[in-house]
């Protein structure tokens, strides 16, 4: 096999050389632009999976909220007991038992709240009858919760920030 760059001077070489650089050259920038290409598609699609998985968060903590009328139904239920053992009737009305709350956060004010009703039942209400009303309204992000009777007018407002 005879080797045509032995029996090229160096004057027809340089030429050759050349070229072959120039080749390699643009098939490198062909290369990074397809490469440029796909960082682009790539920076499309993780777009589009960070807004997926956005949304699908937001659907969980949905999923994860329950009725705050539903939240106080065990509530509710032991202070018409406190009450029945006072000799009390209570009715107890609640507006906006639809509007959502996360569990944990109603959890963690169960207590209070259980308080300030027994309270109301022990305190607010005279023999033989009363009411206590809970008013829930969403403002925004924040939950704001009305207990009121006769004598009782507290208001308390729940944010989840």
């Amino acid at each position: 096999m005879i080797n045509k760059t032995s029996e090229l001077s160096n004057s027809e070489l340089l030429p050759i050389c050349i070229e072959e650089v120039l080749d390699e050259y643009l098939n490198f920038l062909k290369r990074i632009q397809e490469i440029s290409e796909n960082i682009k598609e790539l920076s499309r699609n993780l777009k589009s999976l960070s807004k997926e998985i956005q949304h699908l968060e937001e659907h969980l903590i949905e999923i994860k909220m329950i009725p705050i009328g539903k939240l106080f139904e065990e509530l509710l239920h032991k202070v018409k007991e406190i009450a029945e053992e006072s000799g009390k009737v209570i009715e107890i009305e609640i507006k906006g038992a639809e509007i959502k709350i996360d569990p944990s956060i109603f959890e963690a004010l169960s207590q209070p709240f259980f308080h300030i009703l027994r309270n109301i039942v022990q305190q607010g209400i005279e023999k033989p009858a009363g009411y206590i009303k809970i008013n829930v309204k969403k403002k925004g992000r924040d939950i704001v919760i009305k207990i009121k009777n006769d004598l009782f007018p507290p208001e308390f407002s729940i944010s989840d920030e």
